[in-house]
């Protein structure tokens, strides 16, 4: 059984599932470090400035160009997505973001999307697109 990647606006439990999985995913940590300058001495011990940030990133494909109807258009999916970007009121953040994929799961706030846009019907309707997630936590 095929299970599909899903990610979820936990703020209102919306999700959206990949219409076709990721072939990769990133995942990095960083932590940045400072070290104190001491007349005379130079660099001291290096100390952590900042740490524990973590960056989810994916690229979705999709593709609705073997679809018949309405469903060909992939604006309505991405316009979803985008909607996500927006920040709440309370917390001046994105909502928060669950993507889940099979056993795998990352949380975070939506902090990069990419469009770019492939394939198009005589009319101008995008079928075809390369989505470029980020999530931070």
């Amino acid at each position: 059984m095929l299970v599909r990647a899903t990610l979820t606006q936990l703020s209102t439990l919306e999700s959206l599932d990949a219409l076709w999985n990721p072939q990769s995913y990133r995942i990095r940590r960083t932590n940045r470090f400072a070290a104190a300058r001491a007349p005379g001495v130079g660099l001291g011990r290096l100390q952590a400035a900042q740490g524990g940030e973590e960056r989810f990133e994916v690229r979705l494909f999709l593709d609705t160009s073997s679809i018949e109807g309405s469903g060909r258009d992939l604006r309505p999916w991405v316009r979803r997505l985008e909607g996500w970007c927006e920040p709440e009121e309370a917390t001046s953040l994105p909502p928060p973001i669950l993507f889940h994929w099979g056993s795998f799961r990352f949380r975070g706030h939506l902090e990069e999307l990419a469009e770019e846009w492939l394939l198009f019907d005589p009319d101008g309707t995008p079928t075809r697109a390369w989505i470029d997630i980020v999530l931070r936590k």
